[in-house]
């Protein structure tokens, strides 16, 4: 198992929990942890990764690729954190796959109390596109719109803090 990572005196295990659950449910782009940190290093699509050479090794900022330059060396495209001879510094931090975010759906619409509204949220899951189906299906139901919210922030919330604690993170007590 890794070593513990104690959390910065100056950072709150709240705000570190918040950031990973959001980059849990972020579908537009690409979140790792770094270990020494802790900050959460966000790469979106339109950022350039570096392209493959023909020895599997990427050209990345300044680096020749040809006779051209490949990246302006005066544009910050790459988070650094990625090019670092520490690979073990950054952890991946995965995306929510649609299955479960399906299963969480329906232990929220389980919950809920009003029986049209919850066998219409069911209903709307027996579709091709059941989570656009059940945001839309929501509309209609306007007050489960916050309830929704809340459950699905809590949800997230404790598998962060499950993953974090799994990555070894820690909470100095004091």
């Amino acid at each position: 198992m890794e070593p513990a990572h104690k959390l910065p005196a100056h950072m709150k295990w709240e705000t570190l929990v918040a950031e990973v659950a959001s980059a849990m449910n972020d579908p537009n782009a690409f979140h790792y942890l770094d270990r020494e940190s802790l900050e959460v290093v966000v790469i979106t699509d339109e950022m350039d990764m570096g392209t493959p050479m023909l020895d599997d090794s990427f050209a990345f900022e300044g680096e020749a690729f040809g006779d051209e330059e490949w990246i302006d060396p005066e544009e910050e495209i790459v988070h650094p954190l990625l090019h670092d001879d520490c690979p073990d510094r950054i952890i991946p931090i995965h995306r929510d796959k649609t299955a479960n975010l399906l299963k969480v759906v329906r232990k929220f619409i389980g919950g809920i109390r009003d029986e049209k509204a919850r066998l219409d949220l069911l209903a709307s899951l027996d579709t091709p596109k059941p989570l656009h189906a059940f945001r839309r299906e929501l509309a209609f139901h306007g007050g489960l719109r916050g309830q929704w919210a809340d459950y699905k922030a809590h949800h997230y919330q404790k598998v962060a803090e499950k993953w974090l604690r799994d990555q070894g993170i820690i909470i100095e007590k004091v």
